[in-house]
């Protein structure tokens, strides 16, 4: 087996038998809950379910475990200015459906950020990962205080200081960021007048009352226009095999 540590202290790339690689991550218990919990066979029979698929390998003692994941391709390595209109609506489209699928089912990412997507190759399926700062909650309203995030990715009323804010609505500040952000590097500057920019602005306000819910937005990104795709590509297909065979390096 070939392990190949990457920048994250806690992820690594592995190869099976069969020279397939993969991604191992060690997880705590919270984390493996969520991911549990968003992975039961209900949740996975949603086509808006877009929690990368894993398995638990092993339990590694004080309550962490290591699960593995297929190994996809990061959206911070999409060379998103050649992406044609159809892939970039279906990309965007995607992350809101996923991020309204955890909201409905009561679940703040709380670290949504670019290097937390990632997408199979040709652009069909978007998945969501790393659960480690979520927060289970009963809708917008509930909150939480402290720091949550990465610096970048974070509201404007996050702080350190005890500040409650509502979860929800810090999930939907680092949407909006996200929209932004693949629609700058999409175009190269600024973003075209196609309603897109009014959502993500709408997202980013300061005052978190005033950002729609996902939900009230998800239809923007649906078209019946020939040129675009459907939202509900089919779920990348996770060989049952795939973690056969796994030797742990201790």
């Amino acid at each position: 087996m070939i392990f190949c540590p990457l920048q994250h202290r806690h992820i690594a790339i592995a190869e099976n038998h069969q020279h397939e690689e993969f991604v191992l991550k060690i997880v705590g218990r919270d984390e493996l809950d969520f991911m549990n919990y968003l992975s039961s066979p209900q949740m996975l029979s949603d086509p808006r379910n877009h929690t990368v698929p894993f398995s638990h390998v092993t339990g590694i003692g004080r309550g962490k475990s290591i699960i593995a994941m297929p190994k996809l391709l990061p959206l911070n390595d999409i060379p998103l200015s050649s992406l044609q209109t159809a892939q970039c609506y279906n990309l965007l489209g995607q992350i809101v459906e996923g991020f309204t699928f955890l909201h409905g089912h009561g679940v703040a990412h709380m670290d949504l950020k670019s290097a937390n997507i990632v997408i199979d190759t040709s652009l069909e399926r978007l998945y969501i990962i790393d659960f480690g700062l979520a927060h289970k909650v009963n809708g917008p309203e509930d909150t939480v205080s402290g720091f949550r995030g990465t610096k970048q990715w974070v509201a404007p009323e996050i702080e350190d200081d005890g500040y409650a804010y509502s979860a929800i609505r810090a999930d939907l500040w680092a949407v909006g960021e996200l929209i932004r952000t693949v629609l700058v590097l999409w175009h190269k500057g600024p973003t075209p007048n196609n309603g897109l920019e009014e959502i993500y602005t709408q997202l980013l306000s300061t005052d978190p009352s005033k950002r729609p819910l996902l939900v009230d937005i998800l239809s923007k990104f649906v078209s019946t226009d020939s040129e675009r795709v459907s939202l509900h590509m089919p779920p990348l297909l996770v060989k049952p095999d795939l973690y056969n065979h796994i030797s742990l390096v201790h």
